[in-house]
């Protein structure tokens, strides 16, 4: 059986929904197939971390632009997005760092960036479980906070309500450019039969989310269906590479491990968005060379903790940190989960005592630069992809989308973007 649209989207994360979203805004037939469901990948499992400090370059603009489209979305389409601009604290740990960390924020204040330094008292006047013995903080009041399943599933709805269609469930087996576009064959095997865990989820966790964002209905594929499309965008992920392979398209994507942890619903206690600055220092001054940029890990060996977490709207206060290398292997490492709990818990000291619910993992797509992919790839006319965006996905994903689209829509795109061209990789 074929089917076929004019724009084909493979990889319903957030940055291909919105894509998709902002291409039937502009009167384009748009549809979004994935081999799981609307944001059961990374987009869905991350820390949900949104906004930033200044509009500068392109990551400002990817990140600043999302946390726009987000609020859009919330406050005057209607959805759902569990979207807080809850400020964020950057906790410097001891004093011996504090020159450098004044130094980069007096930099980012010159930029225009919005930043301040605190004391320890004025950051636990803020924040008041925060550690006695920190050096300060680094305030950004346009951070905040987003759940990332219900924020993806928002932006699929409002997808639906502009006429795209979601074939879930469905795996592309091959693909090959043809005379005025592409045909892809899909194999469907449901989204309950996909190879990958999004990791110990409590019951009913996603259904519910699709309940809170309104709903979605999807479509289902046949097995060996063909479908056709004029315009191909890929937007899959960690899996971005072997999907431009398909095509004989160069898209170095690294997949790297991410893992988190949870506790169970606690009364209000974090307010922020909780980070240190342990590991932007060290990837600052690092020297050591890597096949990615940024990892905790270097052949087995962890060369720096990393820390990021906030208290979610259910009261669980959930946290993570560790970059792993290690292919598309999802398995969990709990002494990476103790380390990161450890380093939490020097930071706001309750969580010591506080049990660990539920762990789990995601890959996210880091490009071999550091920079993301975002672009018309060489090769076959009509060919697109967004991805690229490593740790960050969720946070820059929403506008990195939105940029493709409206390149892909009349060749316009925001100048930031020619450091995001794939033909970079050519």
């Amino acid at each position: 059986m074929s089917q076929g649209s004019e724009i084909v989207v493979v990889g319903a994360g957030i940055a291909g929904v919105a894509a998709a979203l902002r291409l039937a805004e502009l009167g384009h037939e748009v549809l979004v197939i994935d081999r799981r469901g609307i944001g059961e990948e990374a987009s869905g499992v991350n820390g949900g971390m949104v906004g930033g400090t200044t509009r500068s370059g392109l990551d400002g603009e990817l990140a600043m632009g999302s946390l726009d489209l987000m609020i859009e979305l919330q406050s005057e389409r209607g959805h759902d997005l569990g979207l807080r601009v809850c400020g964020g604290l950057q906790v410097v740990p001891d004093a011996s760092s504090m020159d450098a960390i004044r130094d980069r924020v007096s930099a980012r204040q010159t930029g225009g960036d919005p930043v301040q330094l605190l004391s320890a008292h004025e950051a636990r006047s803020l924040e008041p479980q925060l550690a006695a013995d920190i050096a300060g903080c680094v305030y950004g009041p346009r951070q905040g906070c987003a759940e990332p399943s219900v924020a993806t599933l928002g932006f699929a709805a409002e997808a639906t309500r502009h006429g795209v269609r979601f074939n879930t469930g469905v795996s592309v087996a091959g693909m090959a450019a043809q005379l005025g576009g592409f045909t892809l064959r899909v194999d469907t095997h449901g989204p309950d039969a996909a190879d990958l865990d999004a990791g110990d989820l409590p019951a009913g966790y996603l259904d519910t989310h699709r309940s809170n964002a309104g709903g979605l209905d999807t479509q289902f594929a046949g097995p060996g269906d063909l479908i056709s499309c004029e315009t191909l965008v890929l937007a899959g992920g960690a899996w971005l590479a072997p999907l431009g392979q398909m095509l004989g398209a160069a898209l170095p994507v690294v997949p790297v491990l991410g893992q988190m942890w949870a506790t169970g619903p606690l009364p209000p206690s974090v307010h922020h968005v909780i980070t240190s600055t342990e590991s932007a220092l060290h990837w600052a001054g690092s020297d050591t060379p890597s096949p990615v940029p940024d990892l905790t890990h270097d052949a087995g060996r962890r060369v720096t903790r990393h820390l990021y977490g906030r208290q979610t709207r259910t009261g669980e206060v959930v946290f993570g940190g560790d970059r792993i290398a290690q292919g598309w292997d999802k398995e969990r490492h709990p002494e990476g989960i103790a380390v990161n709990r450890g380093q939490a818990a020097e930071v706001l000291p309750f969580l010591a005592g506080c049990a660990t619910d539920r762990t789990w993992s995601g890959l996210m797509p880091f490009t071999l630069d550091g920079k993301p992919l975002i672009g018309r790839v060489p090769g076959p006319e009509g060919l697109y992809t967004v991805g690229g965006l490593a740790s960050s996905g969720f946070t820059r994903g929403p506008m990195a989308g939105r940029m493709l689209a409206e390149l892909i829509h009349d060749g316009s795109g925001s100048g930031p973007l020619k450091e995001a061209d794939p033909a970079r990789f050519t």
